[in-house]
């Protein structure tokens, strides 16, 4: 596996996560 592979991995894992983490704080926001 490229080093380069697993960076896009973890940064994509990391959108993905922000994403889903933000999403409660958006919808309990007034």
């Amino acid at each position: 596996m490229k080093l380069s592979t697993i960076v896009e991995i973890s940064f994509l894992t990391l959108q993905r996560g922000n994403a889903v983490g933000d999403a409660p704080r958006h919808k309990s926001a007034p």
